[in-house]
């Protein structure tokens, strides 16, 4: 569709339309492609030859690689927060007695 025709679909001026959907309007076509192209490859794979016969056509191409599908990504170890000045204070005072002459007396 042309940006006329959607602004009008939308009931949008062009300009707006434009304003604050410049990205869709630029990555639009782009995305409906992959969509469509991620489809025929799941045709593709479950058997269709129509499908399959596409997908060889656009990978003869050399613009098309197949869909690649995001993996689960394993959750990440949880990052302790800092301690505060008081914390590491209490942390630090358990064992600062240990490398001086006191330490053997206070065990």
């Amino acid at each position: 569709m042309t940006v006329e025709d959607i602004a009008a679909r939308v009931g949008l001026s062009e300009p707006t339309l434009r304003k604050y959907y410049f990205r869709e309007l630029g990555d639009g076509p782009a995305v409906a492609r992959a969509l469509v192209l991620e489809a025929m490859f799941d045709k593709a794979k479950a058997g269709n030859v129509s499908a399959a016969r596409l997908m060889l056509a656009e990978f003869d191409k050399g613009d098309t690689a197949p869909p690649i599908r995001p993996q689960a990504a394993e959750p990440a170890a949880k990052k302790e927060p800092p301690l505060g000045k008081k914390a590491q204070a209490d942390v630090d005072a358990k064992t600062a007695h240990e490398d001086t002459g006191w330490g053997p007396l206070l065990n």
